[in-house]
């Protein structure tokens, strides 16, 4: 990582500390769009867990 040029304004936020971020606030409608959406890639045989 020495090869890396990181900007001096960058080095400045990451030296603050710790970063997190909130979880993204979903309307209702959303999360049942995020629910079918998942629920289709989920592989038939686990479908009855």
């Amino acid at each position: 990582m020495d090869d890396v040029h990181i900007p001096e304004e960058h080095k400045k936020v990451l030296q603050l500390g710790p970063k997190f971020c909130l979880e993204p606030n979903l309307r209702p409608v959303d999360k049942v769009a995020l629910a079918r959406s998942v629920s289709r890639k989920v592989e038939e045989e686990d479908k009855s867990r």
